[in-house]
């Protein structure tokens, strides 16, 4: 059970996701999570201060343990997105109200613990908003409303150095784009679900994923 880890006596605010979590090769399952923690002093339900964590099971979901809070140097970060490079480090990537407009990532060994202090990726801009990510056969993948300043310009971007470059670069729509999430299926195709109209239609986009990186490695 994870309520002892979520009780209103220890957290004020506690939530996955929204996207999805991963299974390592290690075979751990990794959920992102954020919340508010109770001696904050926030009032109930405040999504403010918020810090970052995991939640994490080494025997098949049978039981859960909290992992450790990523340090501090951002100021609320919240949703968060979760690869496993091809070195089996994992990464987080999140989103946050830091004021750099971009999204702020940070690496564990094993997504529990270890963690290092969080740096910003300069290329993946935000105009803080949740963020979908996958990975696959060395590849990273990343949807996300690519501006500064309005929900908009959904892009997808990928990356075949473990995220150090985005060198593929797709806009999806250049209108109304929220909150989204990513997979690749092993036929080939990236799936990607949008928020088109805040609160009212998810749109679905599938894009042979040779379209974009032929000629780009």
């Amino acid at each position: 059970m994870i309520f002892p880890l979520c009780a209103p006596d220890k957290r004020v605010v506690f939530a996955t996701g929204p996207t999805h979590g991963i299974e390592t090769s290690a075979g751990t399952l990794i959920v992102p999570v954020w919340m508010v923690p109770a001696e904050a002093g926030a009032p109930e339900t405040a999504h403010h201060p918020s810090v970052v964590s995991s939640l994490y099971s080494r025997d098949g979901g049978r039981s859960w343990q909290l992992g450790k809070i990523i340090a501090k140097g951002l100021i609320d970060p919240s949703e968060t997105v979760v690869v496993e490079l091809s070195d089996g480090t994992v990464l987080f990537n999140m989103r946050n109200e830091t004021g750099t407009n971009r999204r702020a990532v940070a690496f564990s060994p094993n997504g529990y613990e270890g963690w290092t202090a969080p740096v910003f990726d300069e290329t993946l801009i935000e105009p803080v908003c949740n963020a979908g990510m996958t990975a696959t056969e060395g590849m990273l993948f990343f949807v996300n409303p690519a501006h500064t300043r309005f929900r908009r310009r959904a892009t997808v971007r990928i990356s075949f150095d473990d995220g150090k470059t985005w060198s593929v670069e797709k806009i999806l729509t250049r209108s109304y784009s929220g909150y989204s999430d990513i997979a690749v299926t092993t036929d080939g195709n990236i799936h990607i679900l949008l928020e088109t109209k805040p609160g009212q239609s998810i749109s679905y986009f599938r894009i042979p994923t040779d379209r974009l990186t032929t000629g780009n490695r």
